[in-house]
């Protein structure tokens, strides 16, 4: 058994095309701040070592809302082809030091500091045989998940268009669920609606935290 990861890159999955959302989701405002800045700042707080973000394109909108000039930025020129290109593309970029990876989609922004530390003290704790760390709320696996370096080459040999999922369900006793109480990781925002309700989420914690001072 590891010690947990020192060395850890999140690649974060940004160049679906929102189509049902109708605007793009690095930009949705989540209690004051956009979804992709949201996520960074998070993994900034944890810290992660290596952030690279996976984008359609950066556009000067984007440029003048989020700052990257701390992350990766690459661009999926194919995203029409799904979330495994973009994942691919993370996995480019993975830093050569990182010993595992997080896999962060942008529809699923709403994860904490204490979500992600969560996952590295279940991969601190697993056995020699658990590669995968996920998190899940109500029986359901959700995001970011955790995955060991060497699964790299697994996800790199995935046919075009299959979900990243086969390798997490290829063999479950390598799989480490944590269960969490934030329903949000196990929740995509697809539709306005989501995207509203997530709103409210983001602001009431915002208020939380500025009420507690935690």
């Amino acid at each position: 058994m590891e010690s947990t990861p020192a060395r850890v890159s999140a690649l974060v999955l940004a160049a679906g095309a929102s189509t049902r959302m109708g605007e793009p989701k690095v930009l949705l405002d989540l209690g004051g701040e956009p979804a992709l800045s949201r996520m960074l700042r998070v993994l900034r707080a944890v810290p992660i070592e290596h952030v690279v973000v996976v984008l359609r394109s950066v556009t000067p909108r984007l440029r003048r809302s989020i700052a990257l000039e701390s992350v990766t930025t690459a661009i999926n020129v194919a995203p029409e082809g799904g979330q495994l290109t973009s994942l691919r593309i993370g996995l480019a970029n993975l830093a050569a030091t990182s010993d595992a990876f997080l896999v962060c989609p942008v529809d699923v922004p709403l994860f904490e500091d204490a979500d992600v530390r969560a996952l590295l003290d279940a991969w601190r704790s697993r056995s020699d045989r658990q590669s995968i760390v996920v998190p899940s709320h109500g029986g359901k696996r959700g995001h970011p998940a955790l995955f060991a370096r060497t699964l790299k080459d697994e996800f790199l040999a995935l046919a075009d268009g299959e979900p990243a999922n086969v390798v997490v369900r290829k063999d479950p006793a390598r799989v480490v669920h944590v269960v969490s109480d934030n329903a949000w990781l196990a929740r995509d925002l697809d539709t306005p609606r989501d995207r509203d309700a997530a709103a409210l989420e983001a602001e009431a914690r915002r208020a939380r935290t500025r009420s507690t001072g935690v």
